[in-house]
């Protein structure tokens, strides 16, 4: 049922462009009828239909190329083959062709997803797939690129991940990097998970990063496949649409008129400076996004921490939690050296589920920070909100600010060859700040549920500020989300063990 429902609501998005369908894809019509996507315009721009000066494969996938990620210009190359004619008949078939296999992706996604939350919390979790399968976000920005595929790829390591086939998770998880360099946070995710648990991370991260890496060096031509001239591309390239670091350029094209009141000369002189910063440099923007990336990481390290030992450290005596009463060390026999080590119990530690929450957090600081933020890689949040349990009101307040930015960016991109009729700056910096609220929200939100999943297990989460905490919770409850007080019994037969782990699929 989902998988339809999530159909429809991509059919919906396609309907939405009928009007570039109709007349193709030009300047400065498909910003107007707010009808733009990367697949069509890319088709034409990169003589995807030319007989003659069609690109080969790795000249699509190069520097030069359809500057997609590698795994997304490869699928875009592949389904362009298909394509018999060129122009905008071509244009059309193309999108037309592209969204057919986006729907597949985004069906797989939603299945994959689905089958994983009715695992995580019984039948009625099956329905948190409609975190991905009816979300707003879908119908905006489904059909801009192929980040779907990310986003299905995405579904698929959770998918094998919960079923205990870490190596199978790294692949798709390896994948999803390929098609979305973003997600590579997620990796960064398993590898903080690596110390606080006896879960098999240090294989799943392993794998994923073999994985990218092949995939890399089969579709990228050159020595060391393309990194280095990506890095250097992306540390000058100039700031996008979307990102923070674009604030102060468009402070200084949204300047108001000296104020005429003495109120407002006293809010000029006070506040004028932050319209006359002018651009940020790329290379400075770039140095920033480092440095602020890193700082918020190692704040979401330190808040999902716990006051407990490190996870399997023996206690001498009973753990003093009546909630868990199973949790017991013995004390050493009368006249021995020691505890049995048989007789130890160890310490408890995040339960799998809590993969997703974290994950999604540092998924957040990541956009939050970037030197370009497109529409359509907000369709990464999908499946980790999904899979977070996170609440439909915290879903629908983001998608709340995407849908608006989503409009905004093509009328304040358009408003270049019209400025009468675009969206002046001014509007623009608000949609843009709301937009990075919104995503910010969906990480402070994902925190706490990650805090939830601890104490769900008798684990205790390192305090925090209380204006952080009221910023996560306003109802300043602190409280596990709708899908939280599980028995600790259903969170124990999660628990991965290395005697129930498995590579490659179940027969």
């Amino acid at each position: 049922m989902l998988v339809l429902l999530a159909a429809v609501v991509l059919t919906g998005g396609l309907v939405a462009k009928q009007h570039c369908r109709a007349q193709g894809w030009s300047n400065p019509d498909q910003f107007w009828h707010v009808c733009y996507s990367d697949n069509a315009v890319l088709f034409s721009s990169q003589d995807l239909g030319s007989d003659l000066a069609r690109p080969s494969l790795s000249e699509a996938v190069g520097g030069d190329g359809l500057g997609q990620p590698p795994l997304a210009s490869a699928a875009m190359w592949v389904v362009s083959a298909f394509v018999p004619h060129d122009g905008v008949r071509g244009q059309r078939e193309f999108f037309d062709l592209s969204a057919a296999v986006l729907l597949v992706a985004l069906g797989v996604g939603v299945a994959a997803i689905a089958v994983t939350t009715r695992r995580l919390r019984g039948p009625t979790g099956a329905w948190d797939a409609a975190h991905l399968a009816l979300s707003p976000v879908v119908f905006t920005a489904g059909l801009l690129s192929y980040t779907l595929l990310a986003v299905a790829l995405l579904a698929l390591a959770f998918w094998s991940w919960h079923r205990r086939h870490p190596g199978w998770a790294g692949v798709w998880l390896g994948l999803a990097v390929a098609a979305a360099p973003s997600l590579a946070v997620v990796v960064l995710a398993l590898a903080v998970l690596a110390v606080r648990t006896t879960w098999p991370t240090p294989r799943a991260a392993g794998t994923a990063f073999v994985t990218w890496l092949v995939a890399r060096l089969l579709l990228v031509a050159g020595l060391g496949a393309g990194l280095l001239a990506s890095f250097n591309a992306w540390r000058t390239g100039a700031v996008g649409y979307g990102s923070v670091w674009l604030l102060p350029q468009l402070l200084a094209n949204a300047k108001p008129q000296p104020a005429g009141t003495l109120p407002g000369r006293i809010l000029t002189s006070l506040f004028g400076g932050l319209f006359t910063m002018g651009p940020v440099a790329p290379g400075v923007a770039a140095t920033l996004c480092v440095l602020v990336t890193g700082l918020l990481l190692a704040l979401v390290v330190r808040v999902t921490a716990v006051h407990l030992p490190p996870a399997g450290a023996p206690v001498d005596g009973a753990l003093v939690d009546d909630a868990h009463p199973a949790l017991l060390s013995p004390p050493p026999a009368a006249g021995g050296s020691g505890t049995d080590p048989a007789d130890v119990v160890h310490l408890p530690e995040p339960p799998p589920a809590a993969f997703a929450p974290l994950a999604l957090a540092m998924l957040c600081v990541v956009l939050v920070a970037a030197t370009s933020l497109p529409v359509q890689t907000s369709l990464l949040l999908l499946p980790l909100i999904a899979l977070s349990g996170l609440a439909w009101r915290d879903h629908l307040l983001w998608a709340a600010t995407e849908c608006v930015y989503f409009v905004g960016v093509w009328m304040f991109i358009a408003a270049e060859s019209d400025p009468s009729k675009g969206l002046p700056a001014s509007i623009y910096v608000f949609l843009l700040v709301a937009r990075l609220a919104g995503i910010a929200w969906i990480g402070g939100q994902a925190l706490r549920r990650y805090r939830a999943m601890l104490r769900e297990v008798g684990l205790e989460p390192l305090g925090i500020s209380p204006a952080v905490l009221l910023a996560l919770d306003p109802s300043g409850s602190d409280r596990p989300g709708r899908h939280t007080g599980r028995p600790i019994e259903e969170l124990e037969d999660l628990t991965l063990s290395p005697d129930s782990v498995t590579d490659g699929p179940r027969g």
